[in-house]
């Protein structure tokens, strides 16, 4: 009897041990599961529109998936995008701080490509171009409103030592202004201006943050420090950001050893990551104020929280 009862409490526990191994089990697959069925419906919908829409060309799968990734990724937050590998390396170039190109900076305004100012001693600089030119064409291809300025830029870059033709519109001129330059290795200085607006007051501006622009950053810094500053403005205005890293790397300087500047936190509890200060030397003694506008982004961000939120400027 003791055995029977010991087999038939065996095999109850047995049947449900596997009936938590087989829920255990499908529960697992669930996320496989949605995902297979947000795919299907993809591929459905990416099948439908490469056999019927009128445009064949519009409609091949590389174009449309890329296209989707792109919408899924931006939809997630102002600041998520997918890169694929061209557009990537284009980024990377950027903030490497150096690439082969014409040397003007540009935005956008009303749906059109125009130079905010050419970099000192670039092609651009000694071609004549100047703030506020409008990019109208790029070897002889028009750049229509609404044009991509990720596009735009493309088409300037290019190997060093290639000739590029670049036609403006300028404001103050009844023709078209056309120049034509060539390329060369851009190296981007971080640092626009370094400069004593008054005796004891400094005044550093910064354009991004790059690879280059730690060090570019500590150099202006010491430069103005070794003649006698007190004060400091750092101008942040219309900063797009950049490297992480960059922006604490100009923070840094303004933190003791080991001090927390800043940290990245992700979804996990186990996803965080801080990043403090490695510079030995002791800090310098000064009022400082930081400049932001509605441009100020990223990186600019970072700095300036850093120096606000620990009480080391304005």
């Amino acid at each position: 009897m003791l055995k029977r009862i010991l087999t038939i409490a065996t095999g109850a526990v047995l049947g449900t041990l596997l009936s938590i191994g087989v829920w255990h089990l499908a529960w697992s697959l669930f996320p496989d599961r949605e995902l297979n069925r947000a795919t299907n419906q993809v591929r459905d919908v990416f099948r439908l529109v490469n056999e019927n829409y009128a445009d064949e060309g519009k409609a091949v799968y590389g174009r449309l998936s890329k296209e989707a990734l792109k919408g899924a990724v931006a939809a997630l937050d102002p600041h998520s995008q997918f890169l694929d590998a061209t557009d990537y390396a284009l980024l990377e170039s950027d903030l490497d701080g150096n690439f082969g190109g014409i040397g003007v900076q540009v935005e956008m305004r009303q749906g059109r490509v125009v130079v905010i100012a050419p970099m000192a001693g670039s092609p651009g600089e000694r071609a004549g171009i100047q703030r506020g030119d409008e990019i109208r064409s790029v070897d002889q291809n028009a750049v229509p409103l609404g044009a991509s300025m990720d596009n735009v830029i493309k088409l300037l870059r290019g190997k060093p030592g290639t000739k590029v033709r670049v036609g403006l519109y300028r404001p103050d001129k009844t023709e078209p202004v056309e120049v034509s330059l060539v390329r060369e290795i851009i190296r981007q200085q971080s640092v626009r201006t370094a400069e004593f607006l008054e005796p004891g007051l400094g005044y550093i501006q910064l354009t991004d943050f790059s690879a280059q622009t730690g060090g570019q950053f500590r150099e202006a810094l010491g430069r103005l420090l070794d003649v006698g500053m007190t004060s400091l403005i750092i101008d942040l205005r219309n900063n797009p950001g950049g490297l992480l890293q960059a922006a604490v790397e100009v923070a840094e300087n303004f933190f003791h050893s080991g001090e927390l500047i800043v940290f990245t936190q992700g979804r996990r509890a186990g996803d965080r990551d801080e990043l403090r200060a490695r510079l030995s030397h002791e800090p310098p003694s000064l009022a400082i104020i930081v400049l932001v506008n509605a441009g100020s982004a990223s990186a600019a961000e970072v700095v300036t929280g850093a120096l606000k939120d620990t009480g080391r400027g304005v």
